[in-house]
């Protein structure tokens, strides 16, 4: 599930995540930058990406845009013709093709997984496009 979706008020995404000027949606009024019908809400998760009850969708190089800082930390899946298949908020689903996200590696460290550089990435992008929006302040 997008990260950005309900995200809990304790755990691992508010401890960080949630302090960012980023929009969350707990409710549908909550959708003011991005709509619904844009809003990513369910996608398979690459078997060995998955570490959590979430997709987290960094937003490094996203606001102010700076393209060249992206990075990625989970992958989704990609099993169909290099596409991902996506539910969004508004209750539709579609598929979703990669132009290179398939040919990403995981990074670990101390055996903890790191973020993924992915500069001027289009793929990695379309996520954060599709995630969440920066607040109006931001």
């Amino acid at each position: 599930m997008n990260g950005w979706i309900n995200p809990g008020l304790n755990g691992p995404f508010s401890g960080s995540s949630a302090a960012l000027a980023f929009e969350k949606y707990r409710r549908e009024g909550d959708f003011v930058r991005l709509a619904p019908s844009d809003a990513f809400v369910f996608l398979d998760e690459r078997p060995d990406s998955i570490n959590d009850g979430w997709f987290r969708v960094e937003t490094s190089g996203y606001s102010p845009l700076n393209l060249a800082d992206l990075t990625i930390t989970d992958l989704p899946a990609v099993y169909h013709n290099d596409a991902t298949s996506f539910t969004f908020a508004d209750g539709h689903s579609e598929f979703h093709r990669w132009r290179g996200l398939q040919k990403l590696a995981l990074k670990m460290a101390g055996g903890k997984r790191q973020a993924i550089p992915a500069p001027n990435d289009q793929d990695v992008q379309w996520l954060m496009e599709h995630a969440t929006k920066p607040t109006a302040a931001n």
